[in-house]
């Protein structure tokens, strides 16, 4: 049998001024997985308001189940304040107590999940309310192959839960300034970035490792070798997303 895919967190919307798009780094990822497979499970929340009836047509049309997508009374869907710095990189201001902070799944979803995926995809900002951390964590000792992209956000996470989502990820993906913040936390010398990811990737038993550098691009490490690629960009509307499309394209052809 073909494995799924299955992303777990939050679907939101970006606020840009007037104007709103779909967001969040595990909906982001799980769109493109979607495009590029055709198979792909949401685990996710939204509240029973109008924003949540916009993202459950958006995904019903887009050939989501909504098998795994709560909604939550009485509670607000997702949303993030977006503004573009001089370089086009994105500033969020991140709103709290909002439905993906409150993912549940029954026990047949998630003996589901265990038996129809491959590879299940988190981060660390659904990760800020012990409901949908435990049902996140539910996971980190399955047989799936665990894909963690960090995305650091404010102040929406905390060493505990960096050290145990390293611990479960057989892939980790994280930028530049994720990877000096993460060698912080675990005195990990930071003065040459290579050196550091293989000694992050031997601390925490880690398969892989994906590096994003902005316009220098990006380097893939696995135990035996690496990996660096930069193409080159001549015009960039923003940067926001970028990131997890790139996810996407490296968990499939992972």
């Amino acid at each position: 049998m073909k494995k799924n895919i299955t992303s777990i967190g939050e679907i939101l919307f970006d606020i840009y001024g007037t104007k709103k798009e779909f967001g969040g780094a595990p909906f982001n990822f799980i769109y493109h997985v979607n495009k590029l497979m055709g198979r792909a499970n949401f685990v996710t929340a939204v509240g029973d308001d109008d924003n949540g009836k916009l993202m459950l047509e958006f995904l019903d049309r887009h050939n989501f189940s909504n098998e795994y997508i709560g909604v939550k009374k009485g509670i607000p869907t997702g949303a993030v304040l977006v503004k573009l710095n001089k370089n086009k990189e994105p500033e969020y201001h991140i709103k709290t107590n909002i439905a993906y902070d409150y993912i549940s799944l029954t026990e047949d979803q998630k003996a589901n999940i265990l038996e129809k995926s491959g590879l299940i995809y988190f981060g660390t900002l659904c990760q800020r309310n012990n409901i949908s951390r435990v049902t996140i964590n539910y996971f980190f000792d399955s047989d799936l192959i665990k894909f963690c992209d960090l995305n650091l956000r404010q102040s929406f996470y905390s060493e505990e839960v960096i050290y145990d989502s390293l611990f479960a990820a057989d892939i980790l993906k994280l930028n530049i300034v994720e990877l000096e913040t993460v060698c912080g936390m675990f005195n990990i010398d930071f003065v040459e970035y290579q050196k550091s990811v293989k000694e992050l990737m031997n601390k925490f038993k880690i398969d892989y490792i994906a590096l994003t550098k902005g316009e220098d691009g990006a380097d893939l490490f696995s135990k035996s070798e690496s990996v660096s690629i930069k193409h080159e960009v001549t015009s960039i509307l923003d940067k926001v997303g970028a990131g997890d499309a790139y996810s996407a394209v490296l968990a499939v052809g992972i």
